[in-house]
Formats: structure tokens, sequence, C-alpha cells
């Protein structure tokens, strides 16, 4: 069993479900004009898309990559959704 490829494919999996729970999101952010899912997440508070790439941002609206966090992390915000 390949787990390298099963991981980069679960990864996957799960940004293309946050992408599509962010687009269909409803809620504005403080910072930009996108659609964001709010978060819990050290000291993040958005998830968003900016310039095509998933990022986080923090109270202050500044950016950081989706790869700070683990793929744990991101399943967590997923399982906290009612639908995606």
């Amino acid at each position: 069993m390949n787990f390298k490829k099963t991981y980069i494919d679960l990864e996957m999996q799960v940004h293309a479900a946050l992408r599509v729970a962010v687009k269909n999101s409803t809620q504005q952010s403080k910072h930009t004009n996108t659609n964001i899912i709010p978060v819990n997440l050290s000291y993040y508070t958005e998830l968003s898309i900016v310039d095509d790439e998933l990022i986080f941002m923090d109270d202050r609206g500044l950016h950081y990559s989706i790869f700070v966090s683990t793929l744990e992390d991101l399943i967590d915000i997923l399982s906290g959704l009612k639908e995606v």
C-alpha cells in the first residue's frame, strides 16, 4: 500500500471540500471582500480563498498559508460544518 499517495489524495480531497465550503458560505470576511469559514485555530479567525489560494486570516487580517495547520486540523474544520 502506498501511504504517501493515500495521504496526498486525502489532503487534496480535504482542500477541495474546504474550497467548496468557503465558496458556498454566506459569511463575509471582516478584512477582505471574500466568503469565509470562521475558524478557531490557534490565532486564526477566518479561512478564505485569496488569489485562488486557501488562506487563514487572523483578527488583524494578515494572511497565512493553509499549510500552517495539520491535515487533522483541516478535517476538524470540515467536521464542524453542517454540510459541505
